[in-house]
């Protein structure tokens, strides 16, 4: 994917969020919900294989920048992503 290309997916992530901004922001909107409609569709741009159609192995679960961690006195999980591609 081009740097335009790449941009006018960004945008058109905010133009849905500033679309239904409301909802978003809703305590009935869930956190697996952002990442069905964000941050998967996100990585998918970045070129992540994030369904892993390629079928590669996998060595590690959680390998590369985004590690799944416990919240503190919780048994809910989060997601820490670093190194992400900035133009």
């Amino acid at each position: 994917m081009t740097k335009e290309a790449f941009q006018e997916k960004l945008l058109s992530f905010v133009r849905k969020f500033e679309k239904d901004k409301h909802h978003y922001l809703s305590k009935e909107y869930l956190e697996a919900q952002v990442r069905q409609d964000f941050i998967d569709p996100l990585f998918e741009a970045l070129g992540w294989d994030i369904e892993n159609k390629k079928g590669k192995k996998r060595g590690h679960p959680l390998k590369g920048p985004c590690q799944e961690k416990k919240l503190s006195r919780s048994k809910e999980k989060s997601f820490s992503c670093f190194s992400l591609l900035l133009f």
